[in-house]
């Protein structure tokens, strides 16, 4: 029996236990480390992104353990992205393919493709062997740190945030993936700002609101005062009890609902400016300033 198995055996089944169980583990790929958690959870996705302490949502890689597990996650695979998985996977490429709907928008930042890689490395292949999902893995640093290439580096940034990090005593190749920084917005116009009620009048910004208009409101918390029923007004509310985490997770979905819906403007609220609030404020403003 050769050393990675007798070594690493145990620490790949307990990554796979936490995993399971919907929270984050740090993993080595050939490039960086990864902060990896259920793809196809959009409650254990958010943890990425308030563990890194990350200001914004931009789009995860996704990591499959080979070509063939790639099919019930895309509409379709172009002929050309059949012949590089073929010739480069695994390894260090990602390909952007159009998405089905088991991809949680928190995912893709609501665009309507994802991005899919299947990671050379033996222990990241034995972790997502183990698996039933593929998993969401951007790099296992707090936002503003370097990439880490050792699981040292993963303890001494991230130590007291994570519960497992599946240890490694070579060093990975430092090289990192590509970034995506394109984002979801809504075709309708999107205004983000300060809203308040009174009576049957809403105020944005401290100007009253034009109510000849067919809005939608996309409020952080709470719920449209009992007054507040105009029938030009559509309401859909991301965390009536005000948690970051279930705003995050409602964030997308809300924004597609509105700009489907029978609205010309849609309105949005700002959450509180801490935490994940920040990453959901920096989604509003980027999708307002189109």
């Amino acid at each position: 029996m050769d050393s990675f198995t007798t070594i690493s055996g145990r620490e790949i089944a307990l990554a796979a236990e936490w995993l399971r169980k919907g929270e984050c583990v740090a993993i080595p790929t050939e490039t960086v480390y990864g902060l990896a958690a259920n793809a196809l959870q959009p409650a254990a996705v958010v943890k990425i992104f308030a563990t890194k302490n990350r200001p914004s949502f931009d789009p995860l890689i996704v990591h499959v353990p080979s070509q063939a597990a790639v099919s019930p996650f895309v509409t379709a695979v172009p002929a050309a992205a059949e012949r590089l998985m073929a010739h480069f996977w695994p390894g260090p490429l990602t390909l952007l393919l159009p998405k089905t709907s088991s991809i949680p928008d928190i995912v893709t930042s609501g665009l309507s493709r994802v991005a899919l890689r299947c990671p050379a490395h033996p222990m990241a292949q034995a972790l997502l062997q183990q698996l039933d999902f593929p998993l969401a893995a951007p790099s296992a640093n707090p936002f503003g740190y370097i990439s880490p290439t050792t699981a040292a580096h993963v303890m001494d940034q991230l130590a007291g945030k994570i519960t497992v990090t599946v240890q490694l005593n070579e060093s990975s190749n430092p090289a990192a993936p590509g970034m995506l920084l394109s984002h979801y917005a809504p075709r309708k116009p999107l205004w983000v700002g300060e809203l308040s009620f009174q009576g049957d009048s809403i105020w944005f910004n401290g100007a009253l609101l034009p109510m000849h208009q067919r809005i939608g409101l996309i409020l952080y918390s709470g719920s449209l005062p009992g007054k507040m029923l105009h029938p030009m007004v559509q309401t859909t509310v991301l965390s009536e009890r005000g948690q970051d985490t279930e705003a995050a997770q409602n964030l997308f979905a809300a924004l597609r609902v509105m700009d489907q819906a029978d609205v010309d403007l849609i309105v949005a609220n700002w959450a509180p400016n801490q935490g994940l609030g920040m990453a959901i404020n920096d989604r509003l403003k980027r999708a307002a300033a189109k």
